[in-house]
């Protein structure tokens, strides 16, 4: 299986959730640090052309709405647009990425492999098929 999109978003997340405890760094060994690192900023890559067409597309079917404070959101709230943004987001999620991503072998996980790791199931699993050599 290729790598999509939404592979990238969840892997970002869990490459996040290794590196951070509460929005603090953890402290890591370098090597697993800056292997972590590196792999972020090419995931990065990935999920800010992903924000961008997240962005164009809310424009696209969304409309303006005046908040209380007196600012303004754009927001896809008409039911059959919201329909259609969610069917071309998607598309955007499936799109198989173009670069190549660096991998972790899994001998330099040790120093994480006791670490409260707060983690969903299926970003642990994007980690472990797509961003740890086999």
């Amino acid at each position: 299986m290729e790598m999509k999109i939404g592979h990238a978003l969840l892997g970002l997340q869990a490459v996040d959730a290794i590196l951070y405890d509460e929005g603090e760094e953890r402290k890591l060994p370098f090597k697993i640090k800056y292997k972590l690192f590196n792999l972020k900023n090419k995931l990065m890559e990935e999920v800010n052309i992903y924000e961008d067409e997240r962005v164009k597309l809310i424009k696209e079917f969304g409309s303006e709405y005046e908040l209380e404070d007196g600012g303004t959101t754009v927001e896809v709230r008409d039911e059959d647009k919201r329909k259609e943004f969610f069917v071309k987001l998607q598309e955007v999620l499936d799109t198989e990425i173009a670069s190549e991503l660096p991998v972790i072998q899994k001998e330099d996980l040790g120093p994480i492999e006791e670490l409260e790791i707060d983690i969903t199931g299926e970003q642990l699993g994007v980690f472990f098929q797509f961003l740890v050599a086999n």
